[in-house]
């Protein structure tokens, strides 16, 4: 044991595990294992994994052996120093540690409760015999002397893990009520950030941490304040509970209600300039996260206006540092202390949006905050309240919201602007511009505010449109017009229903052949207008398959051509 905790560097500490690994029993291999995770530095990655690699073979081997120290330092170990693990060496110390666990002391069962969090391995319910211990023995904890960053530690992985234990919460949260005044700025923020998120409604002890931060703003980083106030916000609500999940991909934001409030999920798929924005790193994951809440808000109350007046819209998200901004915005009026605002400001360089954007690592980004002022004032405006819930990423319905997000649709292409803008200058129209994008997506409709769609978006007025009226009940013929750029596949559809309902429209179609000829045959066609054959005709959505997507646009096969039909001269076209 000497030689290993004499070790100052990776170089020593290798020579010792290679010359004697193979003698060591289960305290060197777990001393060895964090002395490991200690000593490695950037450059050494290579090396380190190599003896990690080493020493969990001879973790394995021992763990039939090990005691309680043991098993929490080699489980922090791998949490630690993260990269694969061995799932027979977790689950193995996970049933050893059910075994032992009436032995762990207040140390181990924190250093065991953090290494569960960081690893996401499932523990087939020594999570909750771990806090019921833990709950059980507290007089004996608080003579060990917990410290405090592993009481902080403690409470962070329990809301981690997403469990549920009113008499854990209840007795560790007094422990933290004791040591509030001792704790420093990281570990104030990880103990209110768990409160919060464990749904502990404690105005005492918000008020301490209150007191607390005040005394010891001198020593607070501006990331550490704003994150302890947004943290600040949550507070308990008897209102109705809308619940949304969504999540942020490179290329759409997406969102979905598990209880059916939307009968359908929404995909705002990015813009040409938004793809090109997240490409160059000018539009970060967190501000894609905020963005996502926005259009939830946004469509559930152009779906069901009205509907959210009086309720709480809780969101569910996989990123923490959305939580904390979208937090900051459900905290009326935040931040209510004006002392601990002013010392917020005067201890950055800037004003207060400066600091939020600072301290969320978002300088230069300067859509994030005036995102985050909107949240406020749409909320208020709506008269709903917000809740932000994070959700590890592995939960059942964030990977829903995620798969969301990554949807593809080869169809997903749109005609070029330029070509567009030309065809509503054909003669035949008169001026009259269409009023309904009958296949579009939220970012590439040629009518805003009036398009169906594969999703729910803002200005979607249905899903699926062959389950919606083309023509609006008792408005004029003159003031409806349609943009039909469909698939071609659906071409026999699209043009049985054109007919049915006597559309006026554009419809775009592949030169003339195919099955659906003899249907457009019949219709009220004014005109036609073919299209130049340009590189760019076709301008590909950010839906589109990468691997079909080429440079982002595409020259068609065959020729296009927009065919303008026209019910009101259906006369004349006949002639």
């Amino acid at each position: 044991m000497g030689r290993i905790m004499a070790c100052t560097d990776l170089n020593s500490l290798d020579q010792v595990v290679t010359a004697d690994g193979q003698r060591f029993d289960y305290r060197l291999v777990s001393a060895a294992l964090t002395k490991v995770v200690k000593l490695h530095r950037w450059n050494q990655k290579a090396m380190a994994q190599r003896m990690m690699q080493d020493l969990r073979v001879l973790a394995l081997r021992e763990l039939n052996n090990m005691n309680a120290r043991s098993l929490a330092g080699v489980l922090w170990a791998l949490a630690k120093f993260g990269g694969p693990v061995n799932p027979a060496l977790v689950q193995g110390i996970f049933v050893r540690t059910k075994e032992e666990l009436v032995s762990f002391n207040a140390h181990d069962i924190s250093n065991v409760l953090w290494a569960m969090a960081k690893l996401c391995v499932p523990s087939d319910g020594l999570v909750h015999d771990i806090m019921d211990a833990a709950t059980r023995r507290l007089p004996d904890f608080k003579a060990q002397e917990l410290s405090n960053t592993e009481l902080s530690n403690s409470l962070w992985a329990v809301a981690n893990l997403g469990v549920e234990d009113e008499a854990f919460n209840a007795t560790w949260l007094s422990v933290a009520k004791q040591k509030l005044p001792d704790l420093n700025a990281k570990d104030l923020f990880h103990t209110l950030w768990a409160a919060a998120n464990l749904g502990i409604e404690d105005d005492d002890f918000a008020a301490t941490w209150m007191i607390v931060a005040k005394l010891k703003l001198p020593e607070f980083d501006v990331q550490a304040l704003s994150n302890n106030l947004s943290s600040a916000a949550v507070r308990g609500t008897t209102a109705p509970t809308v619940q949304v999940v969504g999540d942020a991909s490179n290329k759409a934001l997406a969102a979905y209600t598990p209880n059916g409030e939307l009968r359908q999920p929404i995909n705002q798929p990015f813009s040409k300039g938004e793809l090109k924005a997240v490409r160059e790193g000018k539009w970060s994951s967190t501000a894609r996260e905020l963005a996502v809440v926005k259009l939830a808000l946004e469509v559930m109350e152009e779906q069901h206006p009205g509907y959210l007046s009086g309720k709480r819209f809780q969101y569910g998200t996989d990123c923490e540092v959305a939580v904390m901004m979208m937090k900051m915005v459900a905290f009326p009026g935040a931040p209510s202390d004006s002392q601990f605002a002013h010392g917020l400001i005067n201890n950055s360089s800037g004003t207060y949006s400066d600091a939020m954007a600072t301290a969320m690592g978002m300088k230069g980004e300067p859509g994030t905050v005036p995102l985050v002022k909107d949240f406020r004032l749409m909320c208020d405006k709506l008269g709903v309240e917000l809740d932000v819930v994070w959700r590890r990423r592995n939960h059942p319905e964030q990977q829903v919201a995620d798969d969301l997000s990554k949807v593809e649709d080869k169809e997903d292409w749109s005609l070029h602007q330029g070509v567009y803008l030309n065809v509503l200058e054909h003669p035949c129209l008169q001026g009259r511009r269409p009023t309904l994008d009958v296949f579009a997506s939220g970012a590439n409709t040629k009518v805003q505010g009036a398009y169906y769609s594969n999703y729910l978006g803002v200005g979607c007025l249905g899903v699926d449109a062959f389950q919606h009226p083309w023509v609006r009940e008792g408005a004029r013929r003159e003031e409806q017009l349609a943009y039909i750029h469909g698939p071609f596949h659906l071409l026999p559809q699209i043009l049985q229903r054109v007919s049915e309902e006597q559309v006026d429209c554009i419809v775009i179609t592949p030169g003339l052949s195919g099955p659906w000829v003899a249907l457009l045959s019949g219709l009220p066609v004014q005109a036609t207008m073919e299209f130049p054959r340009k590189a760019d005709l076709l301008v590909a959505g950010a839906l589109v398959p990468s691997r079909e997507r080429g440079r982002g646009s595409k020259r068609p096969k065959d020729p296009l051509q927009a065919s303008f039909i026209l019910w009101g001269n259906k006369q004349d076209s006949q002639d």
